[in-house]
């Protein structure tokens, strides 16, 4: 059994506008430097992280030179990754010195002395809840999968979407404590964890929300069990093969 939902902690461009006000001359170099390669839109010119990956090849920097900036995208990919917040909004905040400097020598080399405010808001730190693999949904609960989204190949939807659509059942078909006492009460605890996960998503705290995604994997995989007891819809019944074949041979 695979995990669907995923907790992570990302540094997030804030506005991909911002990147080009903040660090003009950089962003020019590198997106002229993509474009030249016949690249469409490149990326570099988004976000902020990509930005800073590209710059030692742009700007053909020596090891030495390179190596404080190397080492900086490393320990916030660190961070990020073991959840640290302090630590990753330390080495963000690095980063972007480091790209201050290196927007100051290239505009300097041009003569442009005007320069954007270096407070300009650019990179900031997100705790968000993704289905990384979406499939994994009609496997881990496919019952579940099929009654609320109707059909059993959908594997576009996320674990936000099937919470969603499960609240809308429980209104559509009165799916409440008082008239399905087992299956009303796993529903209110669902939208329940639910909230609570998107505050501890707006609190950037990853690892209550990592703790918040295990049990709302856990009472769907509850609900897999009790929604088709519910007062849904009926499927429509298999059909056997005897039905099937045997009118066929009696002909």
């Amino acid at each position: 059994m695979g995990k669907a939902l995923q907790i992570r902690l990302m540094a997030v461009t804030l506005d991909a506008g911002n990147v080009t006000l903040r660090w003009p001359q950089l962003a020019r170099r590198i997106c002229d430097a993509i474009t030249a390669n016949g690249l469409p839109e490149p990326p570099a010119c988004r976000s902020v992280l990509d930005l800073a990956r590209a710059l030692p090849q742009t700007l053909r920097l020596s090891l030495s030179e390179a190596d404080p900036l190397v080492r900086t995208i490393a320990r916030l990919e660190d961070a990020l990754g073991m959840w640290q917040s302090d630590a990753a909004t330390r080495a963000a905040r690095e980063l972007e010195s480091h790209l201050d400097v290196y927007e100051e020598k290239l505009a300097a080399a041009q003569g442009i002395v005007q320069r954007p405010p270096t407070n300009m808001p650019v990179l900031h730190l997100q705790t968000v809840a993704v289905s990384w693999n979406p499939s994994l949904l009609p496997k881990l609960w496919p019952t579940l999968h099929e009654r609320i989204f109707e059909r059993a190949d959908k594997t576009e939807q996320g674990v936000a979407e099937m919470v969603q659509a499960l609240r809308e059942c429980e209104q559509r078909y009165g799916w409440t404590p008082a008239t399905h006492p087992a299956l009303g009460r796993l529903l209110e605890e669902l939208g329940a964890k639910w909230r609570a996960l998107e505050t501890a998503c707006t609190m950037n705290d990853p690892c209550t929300a990592n703790h918040l995604s295990e049990q709302l994997e856990e009472l769907l995989t509850r609900l897999e069990q009790a929604v088709p007891y519910g007062s849904a819809p009926t499927p429509k019944p298999k059909r056997n093969l005897w039905g099937i074949f045997g009118r066929k041979l009696r002909r």
